[in-house]
């Protein structure tokens, strides 16, 4: 989602997924945790508030369902973080693909550390 806002390397590869899950009618998901800092990214990092629900905004009209943050999401999110060393944030996207059987599109390096147990879509990577 922040290389779509910032319009990062790679953001068009996540409008074409965008506008695959319309066309095949598909749910991408997106947990409360991830939601939650794309709102307060923006606001930490540019310290405008605007900025940041502007983005708030604009996801609600993107095809994305918001996954709750369920105590098996936390428990497993918790597990990928202690074994994996994953942020917080990709922790629970993990998370998510693991519970939801799903495959996790992204362009984070980070990710190579759970491929193996994910399957997932990669984007062109920022530099």
């Amino acid at each position: 989602m922040v290389v779509l806002f910032e319009q990062h390397r790679g953001w068009t590869d996540v409008v074409d997924l965008f506008l695959e899950a319309l066309e095949a009618d598909m749910r991408l998901l997106l947990s409360l945790t991830q939601a939650d800092e794309m709102f307060t990214m923006p606001n930490r990092a540019y310290d405008d508030f605007d900025l940041a629900t502007l983005s708030a905004n604009a996801m609600r009209h993107l095809p994305i369902s918001l996954v709750d943050v369920t105590k098996e999401l936390w428990a497993r999110a918790n597990a990928l973080s202690r074994r994996t060393g994953l942020t917080y944030a990709a922790s629970h996207a993990a998370a998510v693909a693991i519970v939801e059987g799903a495959e996790l599109a992204t362009g984070d390096q980070e990710f190579r550390r759970v491929e193996q147990e994910i399957p997932i879509r990669w984007v062109s990577v920022r530099q």
